[in-house]
């Protein structure tokens, strides 16, 4: 009997330890996101639709309030930006960011666009985010994710999103499925490692008038997750700007030589946007389609070290009962880039490996 007592108390004892280790551990993850400060600007809205921000933006606040950081209130900060002057152009420079510093406290800046969001027959939405050092402006963060109500579809036709908020939702869980806070501080010094890429806007001659803009913000989340040094377009933006030179899809020798001399950027990389479709109608018979092009630039000697293209439809990796299919624009679009970035992080190796 006395044993039994005894297994019980040290039972109970077990039990009190790991709930302790775990309010710890909560407590600890508390005191960590108040900690961690962030101003979310006003996002870019590339869809048309007024009411995406409405409908996607309340759930991207919410989900990065409870989980990692605090979010100073957005009433607040659109009078500091009126106060300043600062225009929602999806992009932020140094002097801009000085200002939201000193008003804010922040240490992290959030910005991006909605890409796309289709709330008719065919349920889309995608959005593109970025996280910055509010007070170097590196890019410490970056992801695109896009989803349509048919991606969840399992056997027999079940699990399809009929409802643009519960598709919001899932947008924003799956876009932060694998964040974690503590990459931030870990990427202000590891990214140094990295070669460091000046992004240009992407030429657009599709029949989609801001497909430049979506895939330039693509383009930098993909050079992200394949282990580059992003230069905040906002920064070759200002440069540019202040050295009174116009640039999209292409650039000159003496433009090249700035950005590489005042932004130390290893390599420039642009292109031009050919097609951008989303699909309309039912998904069961229409896919995406889009085509694109990329050029690489060496930004200390001026030369090109690479030149792709590639087109895409969303049905091409489908097979049986449309597994496999791709039904979103963005992701269709994230795909191509990603694959010209690894052929050519895998072409040109030892020519990166000298940066």
């Amino acid at each position: 009997m006395y044993k039994k007592t005894a297994y019980y108390l040290i039972f109970i004892v077990f039990l009190a330890g790991l709930a302790g280790a775990v309010f710890a551990g909560d407590t600890n993850q508390w005191e960590e996101r108040l900690s961690r400060k962030a101003v979310l600007l006003p996002f870019m809205n590339y869809t048309g639709d007024v009411s995406a921000f409405e409908t996607v933006i309340p759930y991207l606040i919410n989900k990065i309030n409870s989980n990692w950081m605090v979010v100073y209130p957005p009433d607040d900060l659109r009078s500091v930006l009126r106060k300043y002057r600062i225009r929602n152009t999806g992009a932020i420079n140094q002097q801009q960011a000085r200002k939201i510093l000193e008003v804010t406290g922040s240490q992290f800046i959030i910005m991006g666009s909605i890409d796309v969001f289709e709330n008719s027959s065919v349920l889309e939405a995608g959005i593109s985010v970025r996280i910055l050092d509010a007070s170097s402006l590196q890019i410490l963060w970056a992801s695109s994710k896009s989803v349509t109500g048919a991606d969840y579809i399992g056997l027999f036709g079940l699990g399809a999103i009929d409802n643009i908020d519960s598709l919001a939702v899932r947008l924003v869980d799956d876009l932060f499925a694998s964040f974690d806070a503590t990459v931030l501080e870990q990427n202000k010094t590891k990214y140094n490692d990295y070669v460091k890429v000046a992004v240009i806007g992407f030429d657009n001659i599709s029949n989609n008038k801001n497909a430049g803009p979506i895939l330039t913000n693509v383009l930098v989340s993909q050079l992200y997750e394949n282990k580059y040094q992003v230069i905040e377009p906002g920064l070759v933006t200002e440069l540019l700007i202040t050295n009174q030179v116009a640039v999209v899809g292409e650039i000159d020798s003496k433009s090249l030589a700035l950005i590489q001399n005042e932004l130390g950027a290893d390599l420039l990389m642009t292109g031009t946007v050919d097609l951008f479709k989303n699909a309309l109608g039912d998904l069961s018979v229409a896919s995406p389609e889009a085509s694109l092009s990329l050029r690489t630039l060496n930004a200390r000697t001026g030369k090109i070290m690479a030149l792709y293209s590639d087109w895409g439809n969303g049905s091409d990796s489908e097979s049986f009962f449309q597994m496999g299919k791709c039904n979103s624009i963005i992701t269709l679009s994230s795909k191509l880039i990603d694959k010209m970035l690894e052929k050519f992080s895998k072409e040109k190796k030892k020519e990166l490996a000298a940066f």
